[in-house]
C-alpha cells in the first residue's frame, strides 16, 4: 500500500508540476497560435503541406498532433556543434543516458567504438532505432543497433517518441522509439572533412564525409550515394586526466565509527594493499611485509593507511594502482559506411524503393593486466629468494601467499570489429480516395569477431607458479607429484618473484587469446495500408493496419579455453539460436470535435497490435504471444494550445543472446559487507533460456504552446512520463547481488561463492524476470526564432532552443527492497548508473550573413554518489552504519562549448563552402574525483576530456 500511495503522490506532484508550468507560460504569452515546437519546419509537413508519417504512429498527419511526445533533432544540430555521428547527438539529449560510448568501453573487448542509445536510463535493450521507420539490421546480439553504422552526413532528421511505442513498431519500443530519417533526394554533391583533437595531445579525430545524387530515367527515378570514414585515435590513459592522477579508491574501515570514521571512506592516492609489481607476501602474518624489488631481491613493504592483507585498497605506503595506469580512457576506433538509395515511379500510381548500406566499425583497446594476490608458494619452490628461504626454515612456515601485479607478463589487448549489411526494397502505391499501401523486404546481416591476446588463465598461470624441483632442475609440482594422470608436459616452472624473471615458455603457457566469431541475420517481411473510410460529424476517420513477419538468427562460436571460462577475464561467448515472430495492428484516429474557425478540436487515438513469438536454441525453445496496445488523445481548446495524453501497454521480447548465449567471466571489485572488505572477485554471466516477455505499462500527459503576436516564432512544451516494466529481464550487478544476500534477500545468496574462510571467490550476475522497473518526470521544451540586427545590411537571426528532463523516479524492485537512482550521479563500481535528478541543454545560434555563431550549455545537476549508501549529508547518517560513508554527493557541473561557421559563396552558390570551427569544455571543467564503475569518475556523464578543438570544412555543388 506504501508503495501504491508514493506512486499516487508522485503522480499528482508531476501533474502540478506541468499545470504550474502551463499556468506560467499562459500567463505570459496570452492567446496562442499553433502547435508543437521542432527543431526543423520539414519535420512537420512535406513540401506543399502534405501530411507525413510521423514517428510513433502508421497514420499520416498534417503536423505535430500525435498525443505521442515527440522531440526532432535536425541536422543542423549535428552541423552547427561539429558532432561526428547522430549517437554523440543523442547522447547530449537530456531524456538520454550515455551508457555505451568510446569513453565506457576503455578495457573492455566487446563493441569496442560503439554508440548505443539508452533512452530514460533503462537499458539500451528497451530503445527501438528505425531507420526511414523501418528496423535496422541488429549490431549485436542483444538485438541492439550501433548509431555509428548510420552515415551522419545524410541523416536529414532524428524523430524520437520518448514514450512506449510496442503498438505502432512491436517488442523493444518499451522506454521509446529512435526513427533515423536519411535524405534520399540529394541533387549535386556535398561533403564534410573536419578533424578534432584536445588541449592535451590527444583525443585526435578526422571525418571524411561525401553524398551525391541526381534524377535519372527523364525525371521518374532518383539516386542517392553516400560514404563516410571516421577515426578516432582514443585517449591517453587516467594519469593525463587530473581526476585520475589523485588515484580515488575505496577503502574498507576496519573499525567504523572509530574517531568518528564510517564504514567506507572514498579518498584520494589509494594504492593496491596486496600486490606489487615484483611480488609482496601477504601471509602468514611472520613474512607479511615483504616485498620483492625488479631483482628478485626482498625489502621491507610500507604499509599505508588501512592496510589490510584482504582489501583491495589502501591509501599510501608502497602499493601500486594498477588499476589506472595505462588503460586508456577511450580505445581507438575505425569506422566507414556506404549508402545507396534508389527510387523509381513504376506506374502513375505505384513507386519502389531500393536501399543498400553497409558499415563497419573496428576497435583496439588495452585491457587490465592479470593480477593475484593470494598465490600459494610451497618451501620447496627453487625460486624462493635466500633470505626469504632462510626465515621459512628457521620458523618452521611450510608456505606462503604471493600478491603480484603482472604489468611485466603485459597487458590484455583487445580488438573487436562490426560489419553491418542492409538490403531493403519496397513499393508504394496510391488506391484513390485517399487510401495508400506500402509493402516492403528487408535482410540485414552482421559480422562480428572479437579477439583479446595475452589473457591470463587462471589454472595453468597457478600450475606453472607451483614450482618444485626435479633432478635438481625447476619444474612445475605437477609433472614431478606421484600422480602421473595430471602430469602436463607443457607446463612450464614460472618465476613470480621479482619482474621480467620468468621463461617466454611459461609465459607462453599461462596466457593465450580469446578468439569469438557471431553472425546476426535479419529477415523482414511487411505490408502496411491506411486510409479514411468514412467520416464523422467531426471530420474523416483514419485508418491504418499492416502484417509483419521478422526472423531474427544468431550462430557463432568461441575458442575452448573461453566456453570452460578458463580465462581470467574476456571469455568469448557461443550463441545459437533464432527467433520468430508474426504480427499485426490496426490503428485509427478518430475526430470528435473540429472547428473550422479556429475553435476547440479533439482526436482520439487507439492501436493494437498481437504478436506471436517462437524461440529456438542450443538449450530449448519457447513461444508465446501477446497484445500490446495505446490509446490517447488530443485536445486544443484554441488554436495552438494543446493537450495530449496516452496510455499504453508495452512488451519487449527476451532476445537471443538473453535466452541462449553461452556463459561468460569478468572480474568485478565488490564491497563486501560480511568481512568488511574490498575485493576483486570473477563475476560469471550466463543467458537463460526460460526468460519470458517484459510488460510496461506507460503514460504520458502534457502540453504545447506557440504563441503569436509580439512572440511570434516561441514555443514550449511540457510532457510527464510514467513508466512501469514488470517482469524486467535485467541484472542486478555484482554487487547488488552481494548487497541484496546480506540484506536478507535469500534467492541471491546461491550465486555467491565464498571459501572456507568466508572470502568471496566468485559471483554470479543473474539474468532472470525478477525485477520490476519504474521511471517517471518530466520532458520540457522551449524554443525561440527570431530575426534581429545584423552586421551593415544584414538581417539576423537568432534561434534558441532549451531541451530539459526533470528524473523523478529510475527505480528497480526486488524481493530485497527497492532503489531509486533518480538523482545517483555517481557510478559505483559493480553497479547500474543512474539518472541526475535535472540534465538540460541550451543551444543558441546567431546568424548574419555569411557567419552563424553557437553556443551551447550542457547542465548536469548536483546529485547523490551512491544511492545505497549513507553520508554527512543524508537523513540517518550514523559512521557505525555499515553502509556509512565519509562523503556522498557530487556538485553539479555545467559544460560550455562555441562554434562559428563562416559561408564563402562561389558561383552563385551561398553555400559552396563552409569553415567552421569549435572549442568544446571551454573551460576545461573536470569532474569530480571519486572511484568509479570507470576510472576516477562518472565518465557516462561527465566529461573527462577537457578542452578539444574542432575544425573543418563543407562543401556543396
Amino acid at each position: 500500500m506504501e508503495q501504491t500511495k508514493n506512486s499516487r503522490d508522485s503522480r499528482t506532484k508531476a501533474k502540478l508540476i506541468v499545470g504550474a508550468s502551463l499556468a506560467a507560460m499562459i500567463a505570459s504569452v496570452g492567446v496562442p497560435a499553433a502547435a508543437q515546437t521542432t527543431e526543423d519546419d520539414s519535420a512537420t509537413e512535406q513540401s506543399g503541406g502534405q501530411p507525413i508519417v510521423v514517428t510513433g504512429s502508421r497514420i499520416a498527419r498534417g503536423g505535430f498532433d500525435s498525443p505521442t511526445p515527440l522531440t526532432v533533432i535536425g541536422a543542423e544540430r549535428i552541423a552547427e556543434l561539429g558532432q561526428t555521428n547522430i549517437g554523440e547527438a543523442l547522447s547530449q539529449t537530456p531524456a538520454f543516458r550515455a551508457t555505451n560510448n568510446p569513453t565506457t568501453a576503455n578495457l573492455f573487448a566487446n563493441n569496442i567504438g560503439a554508440r548505443f542509445a539508452d533512452l530514460r536510463g533503462l537499458g539500451n535493450q528497451r530503445t527501438l532505432v528505425l531507420v526511414d521507420g523501418r528496423r535496422f539490421a541488429p549490431s549485436t546480439d542483444l538485438g541492439i543497433v550501433d548509431l555509428n553504422l548510420i552515415p551522419a552526413g545524410i541523416i536529414s532528421r532524428t524523430e524520437i517518441v520518448t514514450g512506449g511505442a510496442s503498438a505502432a513498431y512491436g517488442s523493444d519500443a518499451v522506454a521509446g522509439v529512435i526513427n533515423i530519417i536519411l535524405e534520399n533526394e540529394i541533387d549535386g554533391i556535398r561533403g564534410t572533412v573536419q578533424g578534432g583533437i584536445s588541449s592535451r595531445g590527444d583525443d585526435g579525430e578526422i571525418l571524411v564525409s561525401l553524398a551525391g545524387g541526381q534524377d535519372i530515367m527523364n525525371g521518374s527515378g532518383h539516386f542517392t550515394v553516400a560514404a563516410e570514414y571516421n577515426r578516432y585515435f582514443g585517449i591517453g590513459d587516467c594519469y593525463t586526466r587530473p581526476a585520475c592522477r589523485l588515484e580515488p579508491g575505496t577503502i574498507t574501515n576496519p573499525n567504523p565509527g572509530v574517531n568518528g570514521l564510517p564504514a567506507i571512506l572514498l579518498l584520494p592516492n589509494a594504492k593496491g594493499a596486496t600486490i606489487r609489481p615484483g611480488g609482496v607476501i601477504n601471509t602468514p602474518e611472520a613474512l607479511a611485509g615483504i616485498q620483492f624489488d625488479s631483482a628478485g631481491n626482498p625489502i621491507p613493504f610500507n604499509r599505508g593507511e588501512y592496510w589490510s592483507p584482504t582489501s583491495t585498497f589502501m591509501i599510501g605506503g608502497d602499493g601500486y594502482d594498477p588499476y589506472f595506469t595505462g588503460i586508456r580512457i577511450a580505445p581507438e576506433y575505425e569506422r566507414y559506411s556506404l549508402y545507396g538509395h534508389l527510387t523509381a515511379d513504376l506506374t502513375d500510381s505505384i513507386s519502389g524503393f531500393l536501399d543498400l548500406s553497409y558499415g563497419r566499425v573496428e576497435g583496439w583497446s588495452i585491457s587490465a593486466q592479470s593480477r593475484d594476490s593470494n598465490l600459494p608458494i610451497q618451501i620447496d619452490n627453487p625460486f624462493i629468494p635466500a633470505p626469504i628461504l632462510q626465515m621459512m626454515v628457521d620458523q618452521n612456515i611450510p608456505s606462503f601467499t604471493l600478491g603480484r601485479e603482472g604489468l611485466d607478463l603485459g597487458r590484455a589487448m583487445n580488438r573487436s570489429s562490426t560489419g553491418t549489411f542492409r538490403l531493403a526494397a519496397g513499393l508504394n502505391g496510391d488506391l484513390g480516395d485517399n487510401w495508400r499501401w506500402d509493402a516492403y523486404y528487408q535482410f540485414g546481416t552482421t559480422r562480428y569477431r572479437q579477439r583479446t591476446t595475452n589473457v591470463q588463465i587462471p589454472a595453468a598461470f597457478r600450475r606453472a607458479a607451483d614450482v618444485t624441483t626435479q633432478g635438481g632442475v625447476p619444474v612445475c609440482r605437477v609433472n614431478a607429484d606421484a600422480d602421473p594422470s595430471n602430469d602436463d608436459p607443457a607446463c612450464a616452472p614460472l618465476n613470480l618473484f621479482g619482474e621480467n624473471m620468468w621463461s617466454q615458455a611459461a609465459k607462453d603457457y599461462s596466457y593465450g587469446a580469446t578468439r569469438q566469431r557471431t553472425r546476426f541475420e535479419q529477415h523482414v517481411v511487411a505490408a502496411n495500408i491506411q486510409g479514411e473510410p468514412f467520416s464523422t460529424w467531426a471530420g474523416p476517420v483514419s485508418v491504418a493496419g499492416g502484417i509483419e513477419y521478422r526472423t531474427d538468427s544468431a550462430s557463432g562460436d568461441a575458442d575452448p579455453i573461453s566456453l570452460a571460462r578458463g580465462f581470467l577475464t574476456g571469455n568469448a561467448v557461443a550463441i545459437n539460436g533464432d527467433s520468430e515472430v508474426f504480427e499485426g495492428y490496426a490503428e485509427t484516429v478518430v475526430p470528435l470535435l473540429r472547428s473550422d474557425d479556429g475553435g476547440p478540436t479533439l482526436d482520439l487515438n487507439g492501436a493494437i497490435r498481437r504478436t506471436a513469438y517462437e524461440f529456438d536454441g542450443a538449450s530449448g525453445s519457447s513461444s508465446f504471444s501477446a497484445t500490446t496496445w495505446k490509446i490517447g488523445g488530443v485536445f486544443e481548446p484554441v488554436e495552438g494550445l494543446l493537450f495530449r495524453v496516452t496510455r499504453s501497454r508495452d512488451i519487449r521480447a527476451p532476445n537471443v543472446n538473453e535466452l541462449f548465449s553461452s556463459a561468460r567471466q569478468t572480474q568485478t571489485i565488490v564491497l563486501d559487507p560480511v568481512q568488511n572488505t574490498t575485493i576483486s572477485t570473477p563475476t560469471i554471466i550466463a543467458a537463460n533460456p526460460d526468460l519470458s516477455a517484459e510488460v510496461a505499462n506507460s503514460w504520458t500527459a502534457g502540453v504545447t504552446i506557440q504563441p503569436g503576436g509580439a512572440l511570434q516564432g516561441f514555443s514550449f512544451s511540457a510532457d510527464y512520463f510514467d513508466i512501469d516494466v514488470s517482469n524486467a529481464i535485467t541484472r542486478p550487478g555484482t554487487q547488488t547481488v552481494v548487497n541484496r544476500c546480506v540484506a536478507g534477500a535469500t534467492e541471491f545468496c546461491p550465486f555467491i561463492v565464498r571459501d572456507t574462510n568466508g572470502i568471496i571467490t566468485q559471483v554470479t550476475d543473474p539474468l532472470f524476470n525478477f525485477a520490476s522497473l519504474q521511471t517517471s518526470g518530466i520532458d520540457f521544451e522551449l524554443a525561440y526564432n527570431t530575426e534581429m540586427p545584423g552586421f551593415g545590411d544584414e538581417i539576423g537571426n537568432l534561434n534558441i532552443r532549451l531541451l530539459a528532463t526533470y528524473v523523478e523516479h529510475l527505480t528497480t524492485e526486488d524481493s530485497g527492497g527497492r532503489i531509486d537512482r533518480a538523482g545517483q550521479t555517481g557510478y559505483p563500481p559493480g553497479q547500474l548508473p543512474g539518472m541526475p535528478r535535472w540534465l538540460a541543454d541550451l543551444v543558441v545560434t546567431y546568424a548574419t550573413g555569411p557567419l552563424s555563431v553557437t553556443a551551447q550549455l550542457r547542465y548536469i545537476h548536483k546529485g547523490i554518489n551512491n544511492v545505497t549508501r549513507v553520508g554527512p549529508e543524508d537523513d540517518g547518517y550514523d559512521p557505525t552504519l555499515p553502509n556509512s560513508v565519509n562523503f556522498n554527493r557530487l556538485p553539479a557541473e555545467t559544460y560550455v562549448n562555441l562554434f562559428a561557421h563562416y559561408r564563402i559563396p562561389m558561383g552563385g552558390n551561398e553555400d559552396a563552402l563552409e569553415l567552421f570551427g569549435g572549442v568544446e569544455n571551454l573551460f576545461d571543467n573536470g569532474p569530480t574525483s571519486v572511484h568509479s564503475n570507470n576510472y576516477g569518475s562518472n565518465n557516462v556523464l561527465f566529461d573527462l576530456i577537457g578542452t578539444r578543438f574542432t575544425f573543418g570544412a563543407r562543401f556543396a555543388f
